[in-house]
């Protein structure tokens, strides 16, 4: 009945060292979950906060984009509405430079008549002398 006595003292200090063993384990247990609920949802945060600056950056990056076409279509216009210009330009300096020479070749030419009658006049009022 000792050896008895002594098997209950045992088991009972075998029941109390499981029962802090499974204590133990439920605690770990316990903060496990806590653990991973707060991995999980410090991930989700992190993940939201990058999918929000993802999408921040890709609307930015479209309304760059639109800015880069439409100043692209600008300055398209304006290289076209400069050679409108140029070409004009080009075509009114030679109009100018064709009526110029013209006029130079009229003046000359009545220059050249006036010096021919002028001639003429010394000549008959040479003959007349």
């Amino acid at each position: 009945s000792s050896l008895r006595l002594d098997v209950d003292a045992r088991r009972r200090k075998v029941d109390e060292i499981l029962a802090t063993i499974r204590h133990d384990i439920t605690a770990v247990e316990t903060n496990l979950e806590e653990s991973k609920a707060k991995i999980t949802s410090d991930t989700d945060q992190a993940v939201n906060a990058l999918n929000g600056r993802i999408d921040f950056t890709n609307k930015d990056l479209a309304a760059t984009q639109e800015s880069l076409h439409t100043t692209q279509n600008s300055l398209s216009d304006c290289f076209n509405e400069v050679a409108v210009v140029r070409s004009d330009l080009e075509r009114n300096v030679a109009d100018t430079e064709a009526r110029l020479k013209n006029d130079i070749r009229q003046k000359q030419q009545e220059a050249f008549e006036k010096i021919g009658a002028v001639e003429q006049q010394a000549e008959l009022r040479s003959a007349e002398a």
